[in-house]
């Protein structure tokens, strides 16, 4: 466990990347942003706790870090970047807040979520962000315009699974790009 000088407003560029012996850590309310690659590839952490303070997690923040288990992303965050957890495979499930506006590229690959709860506020996904979830059950996305995604956002996904929608926008989600390849694309009730 490490522990900060309450001074601290940022996590810079790879502070603590390859720390291998980094099991669990918890940001202290004052940081407002972790930049890149800040603890990629940490392969024994399992836990972090983000304060309410950060507003931005930078690309492949913690990319590869497959033992991670929970993460705490705060109301605050308005950008998840690319690759930010690609790989963390150990990854189950994610509180992705309201307020976030945009999800990177491969932001979320090769996670095992089994469901997917987008918020509202949620207007841009990269390609790739939730790609390879054999067992992903359903989608909810409670934004009532359909965020911008790519062919690629949700591949090797079985478009047969439940996509979870604003009732006035289930029309929408049927005819967006790329959207409407999900055969199943319901109300949420």
């Amino acid at each position: 466990m490490i522990t900060f000088e309450n001074s601290i407003t940022e996590i810079g560029y790879s502070a603590f990347r390859d720390c291998s012996s980094l099991t669990s850590i918890i940001i202290p309310e004052g940081v407002t942003s972790i930049d890149n690659s800040a603890f990629h590839n940490c392969s024994k952490l399992v836990s972090v706790t983000i304060p309410k303070s950060v507003t931005s997690i930078g690309a492949s923040v913690f990319n590869n870090c497959k033992r991670l288990v929970s993460v705490t992303i705060p109301k605050g965050v308005t950008t998840i970047g690319n690759q930010a957890f690609y790989w963390c495979s150990s990854l189950i499930d994610i509180n992705i807040p309201e307020g976030v506006t945009s999800i990177g590229m491969f932001a979320f690959e090769n996670c095992n979520f089994t469901s997917i709860i987008l918020p509202e506020s949620v207007t841009y996904i990269g390609m790739h962000a939730f790609s390879n979830y054999i067992g992903l059950t359903s989608i909810i996305c409670k934004a009532i315009t359909p965020p911008s995604i790519s062919s690629d956002t949700f591949n090797y996904i079985s478009k047969s699974i439940p996509i979870y929608v604003p009732a006035k926008s289930v029309n929408a989600y049927k005819t967006a790009s790329y959207w409407k390849e999900f055969t199943n694309i319901q109300a949420i009730s």
